[in-house]
């Protein structure tokens, strides 16, 4: 047996690192974190656009996502060296008169205290590269961009100060019977009283493997990243597409792109697939104007894992009784971090959360689901 866990965290991407650091927090002790790399938030973490959007179709993610946004503007003192967001502005932009610009219109009517419907001279100002056309701009002053690896870090370091242990290149070959803790690839056994999945895209077959109803789907979304060029203002707010999806931002000089492609992906295999850059730019042509010709000095596929109502996944297996899950998060981890493991904890070292939408992230919820069960709350 190896050195003994009360909880075992697998996965050192930003749900494990938020899970630990409020587990350490309330003063957990025995705990693990494995990584199966040789880093801390090097995969979905680190492939993501790093935008803060709260409005989204969904009410139960955007109430999380508001939630997760108060965080980021306002962490614990000593979190972080700075600030963890930067409050260039988000752009909501949908085509008027369109059935997304009347729900768009009425959802954020709540929200008037944060939201401003822009002129189309305002929009210039604002966002110049913006082809504003027979469309309506919303502004989000508030939102922006954040600072993933200052996040991360600041996990980490409270994570550590409260005693939780960290492994790196230490990947998990199965979980034990009932998840009471996890077989490592060089054999070596941490037995635990709970184990916490974190493991983003590989969360699932490691389940699946062990018993568990639970399914998930990993998913692929490129990004690209144009050629420095000075006609673009690193203060540009975010702008983001609701009729046909679709983002920009500054980012090393030029904008990051993406055309919110996303399809069922093998995570050992993900890679990028040049042919999305056609597709991509052609939307960036349709919806932006620069005086200069694109040009991609960078391109990449981050993964984004869902559970099938594509609400997350925290809280108990409905057939592991040692397993909780913080996963499923699909692209909105870092926004929602904090949220995600303080409702992770919960569960872990209180058998229940206080969370007033707990239920609508139990993992019970989409297993139940797919098996045709009624769930026992």
């Amino acid at each position: 047996m190896g050195h003994p866990a009360r909880i075992v965290v697998v996965g050192g991407g930003i749900a494990g690192l938020s899970t630990a650091w409020q587990l350490a927090r309330r003063g957990a002790r025995g705990v693990v974190l494995v990584e199966a790399g040789p880093r801390l938030a090097a995969q979905a973490t680190a492939q993501n656009a790093a935008i803060l959007r709260t409005p989204m179709p969904d009410p139960v993610g955007e109430a999380l996502g508001r939630e997760g946004a108060a965080f980021l503007r306002a962490p614990p003192p000593d979190f972080a060296p700075g600030p963890l967001l930067d409050a260039c502005g988000l752009l909501l932009v949908t085509e008027r008169g369109s059935a997304g610009e009347r729900d768009w219109s009425a959802r954020l009517a709540a929200r008037a205290a944060e939201v401003r419907e822009l002129s189309a001279a305002e929009l210039a100002r604002r966002a110049p590269h913006v082809r504003g056309a027979g469309t309506t701009a919303y502004l989000l002053p508030r939102e922006g961009r954040v600072d993933v690896p200052a996040l991360a870090a600041g996990f980490e370091r409270g994570a550590r100060a409260g005693g939780v242990r960290i492994e790196l290149r230490a990947p998990v070959r199965e979980l034990l019977a009932d998840a009471r803790g996890v077989r490592l690839a060089d054999g070596r056994v941490l037995a635990a009283e709970r184990v916490v999945l974190c493991a983003g895209a590989w969360a699932g077959a490691l389940a699946r493997a062990a018993g568990s109803r639970v399914q998930l789907t990993p998913t692929r979304r490129h990004l690209f990243v144009t050629r420095a060029s000075g006609a673009v203002d690193p203060r540009w707010p975010v702008v983001w597409r609701d009729d046909q999806p679709f983002y920009a931002r500054p980012e090393a000089g030029g904008l990051l792109l993406s055309g919110c492609d996303e399809e069922p992906v093998d995570p050992d295999r993900l890679a990028a697939e040049p042919g999305q850059l056609t597709r991509t730019l052609a939307l960036a042509g349709r919806f932006l104007e620069l005086a200069e010709p694109w040009q991609i000095a960078r391109l990449w596929a981050g993964i984004r894992t869902h559970a099938p109502d594509g609400r997350f996944a925290v809280g108990p297996d409905p057939d592991l009784p040692g397993l909780v899950w913080a996963g499923a998060l699909g692209g909105h981890g870092i926004t929602c971090a904090e949220v995600v493991g303080r409702v992770a904890a919960q569960w872990i070292l209180d058998g229940n959360s206080e969370h007033p939408l707990a239920a609508e992230l139990d993992p019970r919820r989409p297993a139940a689901a797919s098996a045709g069960l009624a769930l026992q709350r």
